[in-house]
């Protein structure tokens, strides 16, 4: 970039011709052009719970949720090379897993209505980062390999309600309303968000 901005100063005093002036930025920006992301995001989970019918109104439940997930993440721009030890490569592998709870409630006041409610408390998901690609990748980033982030899944209120009119008409209803607090942004939006802006930067 402070190449390119000094380039009026080389062509007026005859240290660079326009032609070559031309061939540079084209040179420059096709390497910022060429490029390609690669993301990879996955989250499995295993529930364990259990149930119990108070009597023929009430049920309730309650489960405890392990979460476990993976993110790799890779910038490849040859506009990269400068800055990041002449490699075109930028990006982390990490890996995480947090714990969260389900709880539920079954009403039956009458044969003929049946109203649910869960909740799931906040599953807070701690990631670590376990190998960074790229000399930049650090300060890029903003961490070490070895450090960890957060990607947590937020609260969840399910609320539903059915209602049998007679053997072969049910109708139902749902609501699904998400406890989540508004930070900035999430952890895997913002590290998307700078290695996109990173293609741009020489």
């Amino acid at each position: 970039n402070k190449l390119k901005a000094s380039l009026p100063l080389l062509i007026a005093s005859g240290a660079c011709t326009p032609q070559t002036a031309a061939s540079y930025i084209a040179s420059a920006s096709a390497k910022m052009a060429a490029h390609s992301l690669e993301v990879y995001s996955v989250q499995l989970g295993e529930i364990l719970g259990a149930s119990y019918k108070i009597n023929d109104m009430i049920s309730v439940a309650a489960a405890g949720r392990f979460m476990h997930g993976e993110q790799n993440i890779t910038l490849k721009c040859d506009g990269l090379q400068s800055v990041n030890g002449g490699s075109s490569k930028i990006g982390y592998e990490s890996n995480g897993y947090g714990f969260g709870g389900i709880f539920g409630v079954h009403i039956k006041p009458w044969n003929t209505l049946d109203v649910g409610i869960q909740y799931q408390t906040i599953t807070k998901l701690k990631y670590k980062y376990d190998d960074l690609t790229g000399a930049y990748a650090s300060s890029f980033l903003n961490a070490d390999e070895g450090d960890n982030f957060k990607n947590d899944l937020p609260a969840v209120l399910n609320l539903g309600v059915g209602y049998t009119f007679f053997d072969k008409l049910n109708a139902s209803m749902s609501r699904l309303q998400l406890k989540a607090r508004l930070t900035a942004l999430n952890t895997t939006t913002m590290i998307l968000g700078k290695l996109l802006l990173a293609r741009t930067t020489d």
